[in-house]
């Protein structure tokens, strides 16, 4: 009886533990897949402008002849 009273106690501490550290997993992974959201649309944002940025100056030296004309 004894040791299952200390195998109860034990599990309701374990119990516990898991308890106490559910919220702080959640958070971090939570914190996690913020950070790899932002930093994926942030690379994304950076690609994307640096490719529209090279394409708005590679047609702007070849429309030159086109404006004077």
């Amino acid at each position: 009886m004894r040791r299952e009273g200390q195998c109860f106690l034990l599990s309701s501490n374990e119990a516990q533990r898991n308890a106490a550290w559910c919220p702080d997993i959640f958070s971090f992974l939570f914190f996690f897949l913020f950070f790899l959201l932002f930093s994926f649309f942030f690379v994304f944002f950076v690609f994307s402008f640096l490719f529209l940025f090279c394409l708005h100056i590679r047609p702007h030296g070849s429309h030159i002849p086109d404006e004077t004309h």
